[in-house]
């Protein structure tokens, strides 16, 4: 219950009111009616005499619970204090379709949890966390929820929701973050997408939820040095948007043929502005991760002969909704039929990053689980092309078996051209710069600036 109160809009109370209704429903639930003082409710619930104090008057005075004087007895506690009908109203309302994915870190995180070496988390930390952890998938990924949804669930204005983003960040909680549009470009307006470090110490009860794997570019020709996004943007900037450079096809970053040059002229403006192009490569790895995590037993390890290709109508439709192409008169198909084959083009361009994400971890095959479901990691940083790749890719693997030992795997060429493998317990034991390099860490955070006992 307490879980699901953390995404009730609660505007009349501040952000540390609302974190000591949610600590106080943890530890008591709904109906239990608690007798304590101020110090007492400090102590259980981590805070402040002086939060606990504001936060008992605020939940009286909106209503949202129920204060009782009691007069018997010496020394026993003045007060009594349950939540109130209307709080249990609201919450059993919300609580119907709530589901829980991550309750175990939630719980740890609320109870008052910091990292290692690591200032401790404070309340406005704890309630941010706590929220996106709420609506993060198995992976950690917190998709569809934007700036102002956060903002009015926590009770924090924009600011200090991105400075606790921020905190989140400096700390390793958030591996990275994408940032949205607002503007219908190439897509509908599109919310913020953050990724979770679920492996962070700031997270760590339960311990790791997913294998590793990282492949770097070192001494391997296979990993060029653009990713998808900005080799679609290059191949339509080097026509001037009227087709798409062959190069990339020869490359087989693009679906070879000239069926999708219509659609060279909507990333060809995109060129001059790269503000859309980390959303974009985001797309294409979340679509390539359902296909390897859907498919990766019968993906083909390149498309050479292509008819291993194969369509999966369910995906396609899923693009098309996230896809709202701009209406042109340049172009003289009807929007919904060049809709329909943007879909068809970025599920093609997805469908080559599976094939050849599946190649470079060849660790995958050796894998005899019945079910693996698979995440891509952003790994992008500013390049002469907008957001370029790295040269390493990080991929996650949670199979539908337990592991007794979940590990880091670092999957190089050797000088020999044989693949070598680094085995870590986990992945923090990597050092910090790799993990930057690795895309395990966002590019945007300073190194030296992480694991400092920010203030906020």
């Amino acid at each position: 219950m307490h879980r699901t109160l953390l995404t009730l809009e609660l505007r009349s109370i501040s952000p540390e009111a609302k974190y000591f209704l949610v600590r106080f429903v943890q530890l008591y639930g709904l109906s239990h009616s608690v007798r304590m003082g101020v110090k007492e409710l400090s102590k259980v619930t981590h805070t402040t005499d002086r939060v606990v104090s504001r936060s008992l008057n605020e939940l009286v005075e909106f209503g949202l619970f129920v204060h009782t004087k009691i007069a018997d007895g010496r020394g026993r506690p003045k007060s009594e204090y349950t939540c109130s009908l209307r709080l249990t109203n609201l919450l059993q309302e919300k609580c119907r379709n709530a589901v829980s994915t991550h309750g175990a870190k939630i719980d740890y995180v609320l109870s008052g949890a910091s990292g290692k070496n690591y200032a401790e988390l404070n309340i406005t930390n704890r309630l941010l966390i706590a929220l996106l952890l709420t609506y993060a998938d198995r992976f950690g990924v917190v998709r569809n929820v934007g700036l102002s949804d956060l903002s009015k669930q926590t009770g924090l204005n924009r600011e200090r929701v991105k400075a606790q983003i921020n905190k989140a960040h400096y700390l390793g909680v958030i591996r990275t973050s994408v940032p949205g549009t607002t503007t219908p470009q190439l897509f509908g307006p599109t919310k913020s997408i953050y990724f979770l470090n679920l492996h962070s110490t700031v997270l760590n009860q339960g311990g790791p939820t997913a294998i590793v794997l990282i492949r770097t570019s070192e001494n391997d020709r296979e990993l060029v040095g653009r990713n998808e996004a900005s080799w679609i943007i290059q191949a339509a900037d080097i026509c001037n948007g009227g087709a798409f450079d062959t190069n990339a096809w020869i490359r087989n970053f693009l679906p070879y043929g000239e069926k999708f040059d219509p659609l060279a002229t909507l990333f060809y403006p995109r060129a001059k502005n790269i503000k859309n192009i980390p959303l974009l490569q985001t797309k294409i790895e979340e679509y390539a991760s359902t296909l390897l995590s859907k498919h990766w037993t019968i993906l083909p390890e390149s498309l050479l002969n292509t008819q291993y290709f194969f369509l999966d109508k369910e995906l396609i439709e899923h693009i098309r909704k996230d896809f709202t192409p701009p209406n042109s008169n340049k172009t003289k198909e009807p929007l919904n039929e060049r809709t329909s084959l943007l879909a068809e083009f970025i599920y093609h361009v997805s469908f080559l990053l599976a094939c050849r994400t599946k190649r470079i971890f060849p660790l995958i095959e050796h894998m005899s689980f019945k079910k693996i479901d698979f995440l891509i990691l952003p790994s992008s940083s500013l390049g002469s092309y907008g957001y370029a790749y790295t040269g390493s890719r990080a991929l996650l693997v949670i199979p539908s078996e337990n592991l007794s030992e979940r590990l880091c795997y670092v999957i190089r060429r050797n000088e020999n051209g044989e693949f070598d493998y680094e085995e870590f317990t986990h992945e923090e034991d990597i050092a910090i710069e790799k993990r930057f390099q690795y895309g395990l860490l966002s590019k945007n955070v300073a190194p030296k600036r992480y694991g400092q006992r920010d203030q906020y």
